[in-house]
């Protein structure tokens, strides 16, 4: 068993299945939970810079982050948000079993302390 903090990159997830397509037309490169997570923080980085608008400064950055990215939905299962007190932004963390084949099945998902079956 290992835990992630993205879902697997097979899911039928809105997001996921937009990684794999993305990866697949502008990389080919191996589909990896490494890069699904990177895909899934420049989603949201390019959200708050949108949100942000074209007066960009640190600051003003760091208060889109802080005020304006609350339960933000990009498809991968969970929602995603920041405040002035919590820059973490998943509480979600899927544990995923690892077969003999080199095959991952997610058992459980773990959310904000509940813990649900897959």
């Amino acid at each position: 068993m290992v835990t992630q903090v993205v879902p697997d990159y097979e899911s039928q997830a809105p997001g996921v299945v937009e990684y794999r397509e993305d990866i697949r037309a502008l990389d080919s490169g191996d589909l990896t939970f490494t890069s699904l997570e990177g895909y899934v923080v420049t989603r949201l980085f390019t959200q708050a810079l949108l949100a942000n608008g074209p007066l960009l400064t640190t600051d003003s950055f760091i208060h889109t982050l802080d005020t304006s990215m609350i339960d933000v939905d990009i498809g991968i299962g969970t929602r995603l948000s920041f405040s002035a007190t919590d820059h973490q932004a998943s509480e979600t963390v899927w544990g995923t079993e690892i077969g003999s084949d080199g095959t991952f099945t997610v058992r459980f998902v773990w959310q904000n302390g509940t813990i649900q079956s897959e």
